[in-house]
């Protein structure tokens, strides 16, 4: 017999995973970080290099780059826990 999910227990556990909102303006370069409701420190990565540790003030921090993006790019947040 297969085991029956509570939905509403599903629901719990994928709403504690904490998804940053990225963007990317590329005039600056500049990338905004914003995750409601958390105010700690991130590392930010850049094609898997990190770029720096930021701490997020009500949710949100604007990271100017020190070089233009190159055309090939992704950028991930690493939330860091206490």
């Amino acid at each position: 017999m297969k085991e029956q999910v509570n939905v509403a227990d599903a629901n719990k556990s994928a709403s504690k995973k904490i998804k940053p909102i990225i963007e990317i303006d590329k005039t600056g370069p500049w990338v905004h970080v914003t995750i409601p409701e958390y105010n700690s420190w991130i590392n930010l990565f850049l094609n898997d290099k990190k770029v720096g540790s930021y701490r997020l003030e009500e949710g949100k921090v604007s990271i100017q780059l020190s070089a233009a993006l190159p055309y090939e790019y992704r950028i991930r947040a690493e939330v860091l826990k206490k």
